[in-house]
C-alpha cells in the first residue's frame, strides 16, 4: 500500500491533507509532537470527517492512519524511507524543525531536492 507521511497532525494534518491522502489510497503517518494526540491516533485508529454544504451533510471515515511522535528518531526514518509522499501542516514557527529533522533523513534518499520551496520558505 502506498504511504505517506503528515507532519502535523492538527486541523489542516488530519481535516484536509489527510483526506486527500486517504481517497487517493495512501496509509498516513502522522508525526506529531502532541503526546496525547498521538495516542488517541493510535488508539481509536480512524476519525470522522464531516462536510456540510447547501444540500447535504457527508461524513468520511479516515481510517489505514497512526501516529508517531517527531523525537522517535528510529520510527521517523524508517518512516520516511517508506513513504511516497511527505506533507506538512505545521506553523511557521515548526516550519525551521520539519526542514531541520528531514534534511539529514532525505538527503541520502535523494529526495532532498522535493523540499526546495519548503527549505526556502523556512529561511533555512
Amino acid at each position: 500500500m502506498k504511504q505517506a507521511i503528515i507532519f502535523g497532525a492538527g486541523n489542516i494534518g488530519r481535516g484536509f491533507l489527510a483526506e486527500l491522502l486517504y481517497l487517493s489510497g495512501y496509509k498516513i503517518t502522522f508525526v506529531d509532537v502532541n503526546a496525547d494526540l498521538i495516542t488517541a491516533i493510535n488508539h481509536q485508529q480512524e476519525y470522522m470527517i464531516t462536510q456540510v454544504d447547501n444540500d447535504a451533510i457527508f461524513t468520511l471515515p479516515i481510517d489505514r492512519i497512526h501516529a508517531i511522535h517527531a523525537h522517535e528518531s528510529d520510527r521517523l526514518i524508517k518512516a520516511v524511507e517508506e513513504a511516497e509522499v511527505i506533507m506538512t501542516a505545521v506553523g511557521k514557527d515548526n516550519l525551521r524543525f520539519v526542514a531541520t529533522t528531514l534534511r539529514p533523513l532525505t538527503q541520502p534518499l535523494e529526495l532532498w531536492k522535493a523540499f526546495f520551496v519548503m527549505r526556502n520558505v523556512a529561511g533555512i
